[in-house]
């Protein structure tokens, strides 16, 4: 609620409330409802990924996994971790910069990533498949949030669209990572990887529907 009351109603420094940022919203959201929800849908499934849990408690998510093929130190493993994010993340820009479709992109990335949460929950190869997921998620869902928001928004909506984006972002951080944490030692943690996962596919099939018709929207105004 702190958070809310800075991003929409305190506009400087020094203490002065404006309530510019608000009026923005609402013209945003009358002018461009489209846009808000894949927002939206982006920043939700950022965090519904559970990247930050995942991330955060590695060497409990593989301490007791079934893994064979793969099984290294922690110390190994955060040196594996970091490169694949590095790797990752450059060949998420090159493909942008190649394909520009950084939405469809997004949506493969989180179709990926819904895959590896079931093998997570299935605690089958967990290494491997959290390489994976980093990898996936990296790739597309990671660091491509920002770059759509600047394809989809128009210039007055920009401001607001990165603002609310962000909290909702930032709230979902707190709440799914609070989550994973608390189930991390119930018996109840592997079904939330599944769960995870459902809901990522939903996300999936809903960001490419309302993509489907911000395109058809904006080749309509071209003419």
């Amino acid at each position: 609620l702190i958070a809310l009351y800075f991003i929409f109603f305190l506009n400087d420094v020094g203490g002065k409330t404006t309530n510019k940022i608000n009026k923005n919203f609402g013209s945003f959201f009358k002018r461009d409802h489209i846009s808000l929800i894949i927002i939206i849908i982006l920043n939700i499934s950022q965090q519904v990924s559970l990247v930050n849990g995942v991330l955060m408690f590695y060497a409990s998510i593989i301490k007791n996994s079934k893994s064979i093929i793969v099984n290294t130190s922690e110390e190994l493993s955060s040196v594996i971790l970091t490169s694949i994010n590095l790797i990752s993340n450059i060949l998420a820009t090159f493909i942008v910069v190649k394909y520009e479709k950084p939405v469809r992109i997004f949506i493969v990335s989180e179709i990926l990533v819904a895959i590896t949460l079931i093998f997570l929950g299935l605690e089958f190869e967990a290494a491997i498949f959290s390489y994976l997921f980093l990898f996936f998620f990296s790739l597309g869902m990671g660091p491509l949030i920002w770059s759509i928001c600047v394809k989809i928004l128009d210039k007055e909506n920009l401001e607001v669209g990165i603002a609310t984006g962000n909290i909702i972002n930032y709230i979902f951080c707190i709440f799914s990572t609070f989550i994973f944490g608390t189930l991390m030692g119930s018996q109840y943690r592997n079904m939330f990887f599944f769960v995870a996962s459902f809901l990522l596919l939903i996300s999936a099939w809903l960001l490419y529907y309302f993509n489907m018709i911000k395109e058809k929207s904006q080749s309509i105004n071209l003419y």
